[in-house]
């Protein structure tokens, strides 16, 4: 069963595919890898690397990155897949390596690492909007994103 690492933005396609090669604790037979970007390159497969088992999906410059993936799972048969979203620029791939160990396991993985830059101001507003939905309704809310 292969794993599809998905892709999502703009990104630098020859850096992450030599990078799997040479850095992730697999077969090149074991997984894909899925761009969707949109972006316009002028990249050729003469640029990128042959042994590899990859492609690029180009949508429109008004395509946001939830309506990609949301194509993505409409019109591909995927079964053990990894989202790799545009905030994350800095790929290491050790946590890939930490990723499929865990998954090996025969657990699910989920993710999410959110890079929110918050003032001040927004802190305590979110806490006394907690305060005051638990002292008259009762609820305890909690963040989180879907």
């Amino acid at each position: 069963m292969k794993t599809t690492f998905v892709f999502t933005g703009a990104r630098n396609f020859k850096n992450i595919l030599q990078g799997f090669v040479s850095k992730v604790n697999l077969s090149i037979y074991d997984y894909n890898i899925l761009f969707l970007t949109n972006e316009n390159t002028n990249l050729t497969k003469e640029d990128l690397p042959q042994d590899i088992s990859y492609s690029i999906k180009y949508f429109d410059n008004y395509s946001t990155e939830n309506e990609m993936i949301e194509y993505l799972f409409q019109n591909e048969k995927l079964e053990n897949v990894i989202i790799v979203k545009n905030s994350y620029q800095n790929i290491n791939f050790e946590d890939f390596n930490r990723i499929l160990k865990e998954a090996q396991n025969g657990r699910e993985v989920v993710i999410s690492k959110q890079n929110k830059q918050e003032n001040f101001f927004t802190k305590i507003w979110k806490n006394i909007k907690k305060f005051v939905i638990k002292s008259l309704f009762g609820f305890k809310t909690y963040d989180a994103e879907a």
